[in-house]
């Protein structure tokens, strides 16, 4: 039998098995990361209505119950100390804990968080080597959790199903006494259909989260490590016909000019001929309602041999999408019965273009783009790994308005509200696999290499890609990151190349193995690089992590621009890393200060303050790096071309911005005051050209002594784009202007 259908296989069974396994306990199993889970799919929420799906706010659907909120809680130090009966019914936990969630219970006053680099703490803790798939006895805090939800008597006769966004790093699942299932992999969603456990009325659910488990050995990631309920839980009861899944692809013709679109439906439950009659739409229209691009219809009877409607459409010149001119619409799915009425209906915002390796370098709508990018841990200096949606935006703000033009999601699948929102504000997302087996190093040992971990590794990658798949923001898969490389990730590899044809992929420690797509190394020194871009290489080279911003660093960042700029095989890379991951703490003077690895707990593993290392602060205030950042990654060059005239050189390095977007203030300054100043407005400056702006520089006296003129360019948005307000300076020049014989002498860029 193929290895490749074998993996498959296995994860099947691993996933969907109906059956626990006796005294064997699921979380030291490393053939079983899934029980009674429901297959993943595209994230998307139904609705009872048309419109209720275009407005996707779930506090208007009926049949949407969140269930985050505050839950009972009882921490214990390991699993034999743990309330094995807490699931029971006559359980009394009015006296447990309360605890928040989303949020971990390390950022609760609960348990010890950990911060280490590329080591397994709790090895780290008995000061011994890995020996998967062991946890180690003695320490392994559990966490118990409980609350109570109410069936709505309009649920009747729907499927509920329960759906976990994160929970780190197993757990699991009872209600009303009865268990569910059980499920690993912390950073994906984990959903159960619990309908045959439920009644009208109130209900109890119950969770048992383990910190560590087989499935940790996957994540031994750079950052804090620490447990509980991350992303939100909620329930949604949904009709027995119900649409799956479906996998939307919005891209452009051999010309990069009109649209080619596919849409896959996949339909549940549609045995028997009363089902015939059912329909499904699928309309595509403008982001303001007023142009409709696709509309198109199919009944139950065009199911194709998988059971899945296929609808295919060209559209004329549609708006591209891209992380500069991030132009969506908006799909709209609706099912409904024999009769005409809507079943459910979902929307999706959905973007025209293109990501390719072709003519050996990385495209997108047929442009070689350059990666000003950046890697980002989800951190909260609060609440730890639960990031609200505001402080999404809040990142992403920063991100804009630093030219920063891509995010790598290190080193797991962000939360899905993050896609949701670099699609509309426009963001290249590089989206990475929850594996990282760093603490078993690259050698003989590493996992990558062990076929008993393939069908955990492939399950990993197969829920990050059926969850996301339908973003245009993501241009690359990611296979995942410091774990070596073996069969597993060619594997995987395989499997994506399989399913979604339209993007790259991309992993580190393939180096130019045929398992990556994209030459993506770490911290190559800026000579060696060259040297790989002098070879005429097959594919290019794009860094997945460079210029480490901590401390006092990214100084070099210049240098590598140069030569990215100079060589076509250099397409850019992204920083490590986005945020200092501190955690908030205020002194018994009511002072407010940030903590870091070892500043919890007692004789416990620390990396220490290596997780201080990100271009802004834990609350989001800029450190002096960004600013260097935002310089060098600044997509408007401004050069002196004869200066005693006002002779300038203005160049748009965007791909498909136009720098009538903006307008150019310039300014000249003595050491007290601005002597003459004047507006260059709405340049008309195609992207990838240049244009010769010319200044009306007045005369000048002769400075006073030890003065100097300075001119400066400053690029500001005419209007509000996106999250960046009008009059936001995008770019800017400086030059210093001395003064001598009436005439400027060669000037000198600052």
């Amino acid at each position: 039998m193929n290895k490749f259908l074998l993996y498959f296989l296995l994860l099947i069974l691993s996933t969907s098995s109906s059956l626990f396994n006796g005294d064997k306990k699921e979380w030291q199993d490393i053939t079983v990361f899934g029980v009674n889970r429901l297959a993943p799919h595209a994230y998307f929420i139904p609705y009872e209505t048309e419109r209720k799906a275009w407005d996707n706010n779930t506090e208007e659907s009926e049949f949407f119950q969140s269930l985050n909120g505050v839950w009972k809680f009882h921490i214990a130090k390991n699993p034999e100390s743990r309330p094995k009966d807490f699931y029971k019914l006559d359980f009394d936990v009015k006296k447990w804990a309360d605890i928040k969630v989303p949020g971990n219970w390390e950022r609760q006053g609960f348990d010890t968080a950990i911060y280490v680099n590329a080591s397994y703490p709790f090895w780290d803790i008995v000061k011994k080597r890995p020996q998967p798939p062991i946890i180690p006895e003695g320490y392994n805090p559990v966490g118990s959790y409980r609350r109570t939800f109410t069936i709505p008597s309009n649920w009747n006769g729907r499927d509920i199903i329960i759906h976990f966004g994160a929970v780190k790093s197993a757990f699991y699942i009872w209600v009303n006494g009865e268990k569910v299932g059980y499920s690993e992999g912390s950073k994906t969603p984990a959903e159960f259909n619990i309908t045959k456990y439920v009644k009208p009325g109130n209900n109890t659910l119950a969770l048992e989260v383990y910190r560590w488990s087989t499935g940790s050995y996957l994540e031994c990631q750079d950052f804090w490590r620490i447990s509980g309920i991350e992303r939100d839980v909620y329930l949604l009861a949904r009709p027995k016909v119900k649409i799956r899944d479906f996998f939307v692809v919005a891209g452009l013709d051999e010309n990069y000019k009109n649209g080619k679109f596919t849409l896959d439906i996949e339909l549940e439950n549609l045995t028997g001929k009363k089902n015939e009659k059912y329909t499904v739409s699928a309309q595509v229209f403008s982001m303001d309602k007023k142009e409709k691009l696709i509309d198109a219809i199919a009944s139950i009877k065009s199911l194709d041999k998988t059971g899945k409607l296929n609808f295919k459409a060209e559209v004329e010149n549609p708006k591209k999408w891209s992380a500069e001119q991030p132009n969506l619409y908006k799909l709209l799915i609706v099912l409904k019965d024999k009769k005409g009425k809507v079943v459910e209906a979902i929307s999706q915002n959905i973007g025209f273009r293109t990501a390719e390796i072709k003519n050996k370098q990385f495209l997108v709508n047929g442009k070689p783009v350059l990666v000003k990018g950046v890697n980002r841990h989800e951190h909260n200096p609060d609440l730890g790994h639960y990031i609200p949606r505001e402080l999404m935006i809040k990142d992403l703000l920063l991100m804009k308005e630093s030219n920063i033009n891509t995010v790598r999601t290190c080193h797991y699948p962000d939360d899905p509200e993050f896609y949701v929102l670099c699609d509309k504000y426009g963001m290249y997302v590089i989206d990475e696999a929850n594996i990282e087996s760093h603490g078993m190093g690259y050698g003989k040992e590493s996992l990558a290499k062990d076929e008993k971990w393939g069908p955990m590794h492939l399950d990993r990658t197969i829920r990050m890609v059926e969850r996301d798949k339908n973003h245009a923001c993501i241009v690359t898969w990611s296979l995942g990151n410091e774990a070596g490389n073996g069969v597993n990730f060619k594997n995987n590899y395989k499997w994506i190349k399989q399913r979604d044809k339209t993007r790259p992929v991309q992993y580190e420690r393939a180096g130019l193995d045929d398992n990556t797509d994209i030459y993506c190394p770490m911290y190559p020194g800026i000579s060696w690089m060259v040297s790989y871009a002098q070879k005429n290489p097959d594919r290019p080279l794009i860094m997945c992590e460079y210029a480490h911003a901590m401390g006092n660093s990214c100084g070099a960042l210049n240098d590598y621009w140069i030569a990215i700029e100079k060589y076509p095989a250099l397409q850019g890379g992204c920083i490590w890393d986005w945020v200092d991951q501190g955690f908030r703490e205020v002194d018994d003077k009511g002072r407010m200060y940030f903590t870091y690895g070892g500043d919890y707990g007692h004789n416990m593993p620390s990396s220490n303050s290596f997780c201080i290392n990100g271009l802004v602060n834990p609350n989001r205030v800029p450190n002096p790096q960004l600013y260097e950042v935002k310089k060098v990654y600044q997509n408007v060059s401004i050069k002196a071309e004869d200066i005693p005239v006002g002779k300038f050189i203005l160049q748009n390095k965007y791909f498909f911005t136009n720098l009538n977007e903006f307008d150019i203030l310039w300014k000249i300054k003595d050491a007290e005051k601005v002597v003459a100043h004047g507006v260059i407005s709405s340049p008309d400056v195609d992207p990838q050209t240049e244009k010769n702006i010319s200044l009306n520089i007045p005369k000048l006296k002769a400075p006073k002594a030890g003065q100097e003129y300075v001119l400066k360019f400053s690029v500001v948005r005419k209007k509000r784009k996106g999250l960046v307000k009008a009059g936001y300076e995008q770019a800017w020049e400086e030059f210093i202007l001395p003064f001598k014989a009436e005439k400027y002498v060669q000037i000198k860029n600052n």
